[in-house]
């Protein structure tokens, strides 16, 4: 991703590409459902096209603004693309287009958007080129895994995987020292986490999710979780990641508020989803980067991403003479993230896809 694909940092404003899922507005007032290139999954499971926030349009000169008054253009209809801004900066909740595309633009990273047939945008490689992986299957990677052991979910996110990301990775594992397993280790977090996308935490997790994962949810019952879902994802992130037991360094929050706090700002980020306000803080003396004032800037690039994980783990206190044998998925699984739908698992059955398919150069198929 483009240092500032997403914003200007001295400014705090943030402005995008989307495609538009739903024009349907309850106000008629011409807003639409947009999923955001590099800001929203493509996984309409996960984040289902009702959730998507309405964006506002912004009116031509030539228009009143008023209803039955001034020009009304046909609009954009599901699938066009278009280009805006959040009026609310980093918060990200409420965007507004200034205009459509006559195109579908590509980013260089995360695997947002969807062009209204479900289908994502290509996403562009690290240098730009828009070479990069759109998150499908590429039926010749698939081909050429058809004989490996590992699983089928495996084999899916080894062959939808952004190939430049990848190789990035390689690249800042190896210039780190990492054995082959350590650098296995490390993609199959990343390819679980964020697949293999630098990227900011969706927090907008079922009720079940919250209830099966998060303690301090649980205590407070089901009626809670479901106020707080509708509270939106700032609110969940805010309250789930206030910091009662002080293992964050996050502000602490009992309560249910759309106001961003520690919790929301130092979700989680980047490959390996890193989270809290002490390891942005301890990260950025690593590299000498102040990440506290500004933690959107660990997904501003794939290389920029790779050396904030490093440094994570670094923090975390991962020596890469540690990283041998099969053992080491073992230590990186300890050190990021819960064990969510079972992600833990396919953690170490992408490790083992990873591994059975390096090269004697040290790359994989």
């Amino acid at each position: 991703m483009a240092d500032n694909f997403f914003s200007n940092n001295d400014s705090n404003f943030y402005w995008f590409f989307g495609c538009v899922e739903d024009r349907g507005d309850p106000m008629r007032i011409g807003r639409v459902r947009l999923r955001i290139l590099g800001y929203h999954t493509d996984d309409k499971e996960q984040l289902p096209t009702d959730d998507l926030p309405w964006a506002m349009p912004i009116m031509p000169a030539n228009s009143a603004s008023t209803s039955g008054i001034g020009w009304s253009p046909t609009g954009p209809v599901e699938g066009t693309w278009v280009w805006g801004f959040f009026m609310d900066g980093a918060e990200g909740q409420q965007p507004a287009f200034v205009g459509t595309i006559n195109a579908v633009p590509a980013s260089n990273g995360s695997g947002g958007g969807g062009d209204g047939s479900g289908n994502s945008p290509t996403s562009g490689g690290s240098d730009g080129s828009g070479s990069g992986s759109s998150n499908k299957v590429d039926p010749a990677a698939l081909e050429k895994l058809k004989n490996c052991n590992c699983s089928s979910f495996a084999k899916n996110i080894m062959a939808s995987g952004n190939k430049s990301n990848i190789n990035a990775i390689i690249k800042a594992c190896k210039a780190a020292g990492y054995s082959n397993n350590g650098i296995a280790a490390f993609l199959a977090i990343a390819g679980v986490e964020s697949a293999f996308t630098p990227t900011a935490e969706d927090t907008r997790w079922s009720v079940k999710t919250m209830l099966e994962n998060f303690r301090k949810v649980r205590k407070r019952g089901e009626a809670f979780a479901r106020d707080l879902r509708a509270a939106g994802p700032i609110a969940m992130a805010n309250f789930i990641y206030g910091d009662t037991s002080k293992q964050l360094g996050n502000d602490n929050c009992n309560i249910i508020t759309t106001s961003p706090l520690d919790g929301y700002k130092f979700r989680g980020h980047s490959f390996v989803q890193i989270t809290g306000k002490d390891a942005f803080a301890k990260i950025g003396k690593i590299i000498g980067e102040d990440l506290v004032s500004n933690p959107q800037k660990v997904n501003s690039s794939v290389e920029f991403s790779a050396k904030c994980c490093l440094a994570f783990y670094q923090y975390k206190g991962v020596k890469t003479s540690s990283l041998v044998g099969d053992n080491a998925i073992e230590i990186l699984i300890k050190q990021t993230g819960l064990d969510i739908n079972k992600n833990h698992q396919h953690k170490r059955e992408l490790y083992k896809c990873f591994m059975e398919n390096f090269t004697k150069n040290g790359n994989f198929i």
